[in-house]
């Protein structure tokens, strides 16, 4: 109701692995640029991102760092509850109807343009 526009980009990149379980690692592709265009923006409007990805409320990557417990402890637990914490989003600038975002391969961004 606040004119507000909600979009997901996802840099989709093929799983590492071809067993039924999962395979860690680095995940292949390279990162790409998405450049999104809107038109009627007033001035002034901006984007909020978010970021989820290897470095970003990566829940697995600190499972794998512990070890992969079967039965993690309540402290194992409490850092994976923090490990999968978003971060703050970012505030970053629409010019000329244009948002430029990078997101490396597997990484999920979602943008509210304001």
């Amino acid at each position: 109701k606040d004119g507000s526009v909600v979009l997901a980009l996802w840099n989709y990149a093929p799983p590492v692995g071809t067993t039924a379980s999962y395979t860690f690692g680095k995940p292949q592709g390279a990162s790409k640029q998405f450049i999104v265009k809107v038109s009627h923006l007033a001035a002034g409007d901006h984007a909020t991102v978010w970021r989820l990805g290897r470095h970003h409320g990566d829940v697995i990557r600190a499972f794998n760092a512990m070890g992969r417990p079967a039965y993690p402890s309540r402290e194992q637990i409490e850092v994976l509850r923090q490990a999968a914490k978003l971060a703050a989003p970012r505030q970053q600038a629409v010019h000329d109807g244009t948002l430029r975002v990078d997101i490396p391969p597997q990484g999920l961004v979602v943008v509210v343009l304001h």
